[in-house]
């Protein structure tokens, strides 16, 4: 599933994009809701097909850090 939720936030667009990322923090404890509220300003890097390369990036990095930490 975690795997699936990666792809769609790389290869999908628009609102699909951000709630697989939205979810994929909540899913890993980086937020507080899986709708993403708190974290607006990274997740709407995903609507820009410009920006979501390196958002993705991001993404794969701070869900790999929190799983590292105890």
């Amino acid at each position: 599933m975690i795997g699936a939720l990666l792809d769609a936030a790389r290869d999908r667009e628009g609102p699909v994009a951000i709630a697989c990322a939205a979810m994929l923090l909540y899913l890993h404890g980086l937020a507080s809701s899986p709708h993403g509220f708190d974290d607006r300003p990274f997740l709407l890097r995903f609507l820009e097909a410009s920006e979501r390369a390196a958002a993705h990036d991001e993404l794969r990095a701070r869900i790999a850090d929190a799983m590292v930490k105890p």
